[in-house]
């Protein structure tokens, strides 16, 4: 009867449709079910496995030292752990004694989904008071930008040379900031597409162009390097896009550096890296900083949504977003977009 309910017991552990793992009192894992070994990395104690302390991840062994009653347990709410294939999942962490074997029962319940769809739902809330706020702005500014438009107009007529050359400056700064206006209006619309066919060259050029006086105040010196390519399509969004990486990347640059960005062909692909000479990113974060309303800077300066909407822009393109450090220091951003046709 014994060896029918151990035997049963052991069914029940593997077949758990969370992840279990037991460990000894060392923290050496003696048992593992199937669906750990689907969720999460191999290794042979429970810090291999579920990462190892310091940079804000949980120091097990701790935690195993501190179960010292015989059905001490705790519960451990939305950690970060590794998983397969590169990817980190936020999960239910629960641990209970296991008098048998000096150590714990530890059962893992992946809730990354839910976590994200609430991040999203949140994100969906404040871009939402964020488009109608950017309505009524752009409502505003509409009639007075009109009016300054209409004078420049009557000006023309009768100014010199000299002067015509100011009021055309003027005019096109002008305009250019009316176009900007109207895209408030639409801010609460993820990748609205302002003009059609644009090229992934000419937005952005215009991204830096928007970006410039920026760049300039803090000192960012700017290099592009664009290897010879077709006039290639951009998808819709692209300009929102490449503005919240620059902007990201001068924000880590508050008191002056270099960004570089390159353009280049890969397969069917078209590759932009942005590189920065900022403070750069610890390597748990390269993965959290595209969640909605994750940030590394101060509430008064993000909201955490930019990267995370930037994202959600090239997913709908089938595109790809990635962070990384690299030796020398500073982010690199790589963006990879299929690429469809030539205009």
């Amino acid at each position: 009867m014994d060896t029918r309910v151990t035997e049963l017991t052991d069914c029940a552990f593997e077949l758990l449709p969370l992840a279990a793992m037991i460990t000894d009192a060392d923290g050496m894992i003696v048992a593992r079910n199937l669906a750990a070994d689907r969720t999460l990395l191999a290794g042979a104690d429970l810090q291999a496995v579920l990462g190892q302390p310091g940079n804000g991840s949980v120091d097990w062994m701790q935690q195993i030292g501190q179960l010292t009653s015989p059905a001490g347990e705790t519960m451990l709410d939305e950690v970060s752990l590794p998983g397969r294939d590169d990817r980190r999942i936020i999960a239910e962490v629960h641990l209970r004694r296991v008098e048998a074997t000096g150590g714990v029962l530890v059962t893992i319940n992946d809730i990354s989904r839910r976590i994200t769809m609430q991040r999203w739902d949140a994100v969906n809330q404040k871009v939402s008071i964020v488009g109608q706020f950017a309505a009524r702005l752009a409502h505003e500014l509409n009639n007075p930008l009109d009016g300054t438009l209409r004078y420049l107009g009557l000006a023309r007529r009768t100014a010199d040379h000299q002067t015509l050359k100011h009021i055309k400056g003027a005019d096109a700064g002008l305009k250019r900031l009316a176009e900007i206006v109207c895209n408030l209006a639409h801010h609460g619309h993820l990748g609205q597409a302002s003009v059609e066919s644009q090229t992934v060259c000419s937005q952005l050029n215009q991204a830096l162009a928007v970006t410039r006086p920026r760049s300039q105040s803090q000192a960012v010196e700017i290099s592009t390097f664009i290897e010879p390519i077709a006039s290639w399509s951009a998808p819709a969004g692209m300009f929102q896009v490449f503005c919240n990486v620059i902007m990201n990347a001068l924000d880590a640059m508050a008191d002056g550096g270099r960004l570089e960005i390159r353009l280049r062909p890969r397969d069917n692909d078209c590759i932009i890296e942005f590189t920065d000479t900022g403070a750069g990113l610890p390597e748990e974060n390269c993965d959290r900083i595209f969640d909605p309303l994750f940030t590394t800077k101060t509430s008064d300066q993000n909201m955490g949504l930019g990267l995370a909407i930037s994202k959600e822009i090239l997913s709908r393109a089938s595109g790809t977003i990635k962070a990384s450090s690299p030796e020398g220091g500073g982010t690199l951003i790589t963006i990879a977009i299929p690429v469809e046709h030539q205009i």
